[in-house]
């Protein structure tokens, strides 16, 4: 809520940027993010990136270079970690990676173990974290996450 009020200004500023590219404009915290489903180029995508930058220094920010991306059509599209270049948003590789080495490890060491390999203090605090996980996993893609987190919460069930 406080970075949402902090950044009103800001989002004015490039909901009236991008609509200046006939773009779509979207923000989560400190991301934000312009894109379209026409063709756009890259000179554009560079003379928008130099309307940011002042729209964001007017608004007291700054820019953090090193994250700007131009992605130009039928390229891997992420945001915020996930997959946008298809109909539907989908997880990464290898945050279902993860998930699957989570549920490989407590099957093969014990919850216990496998925890305590990986730096967690204590089990809860681990099943917490993992937890998180498979609810965020489960947000986006219910089909693949559901039979593997039904998986976990069998093998992490107390005995």
């Amino acid at each position: 809520m406080l970075a949402n009020l902090a950044a009103e200004n800001l989002d004015r500023s490039m909901s009236r940027l991008a609509s200046r590219y006939r773009l779509m404009y979207t923000r989560y915290s400190d991301d934000l993010t312009f894109s379209s489903n026409r063709d756009f180029s890259r000179a554009s995508a560079f003379a928008l990136v130099r309307s940011a930058r002042g729209e964001i220094a007017r608004n007291h920010f700054s820019m953090h270079e090193d994250k700007i991306r131009i992605s130009p059509p039928g390229s891997r599209l992420v945001v915020l970690g996930l997959l946008v270049d298809s109909e539907r948003v989908r997880m990464r590789g290898d945050f279902k990676k993860t998930l699957n080495w989570h549920v490989y490890g407590c099957t093969r060491f014990g919850p216990d173990k496998y925890s305590a390999s990986l730096g967690f203090s204590s089990i809860s605090e681990y099943q917490a974290h993992v937890n998180g996980l498979f609810a965020h996993a489960i947000d986006i893609e219910p089909e693949w996450a559901g039979a593997l987190h039904a998986r976990w919460k069998e093998i992490t069930a107390p005995r």
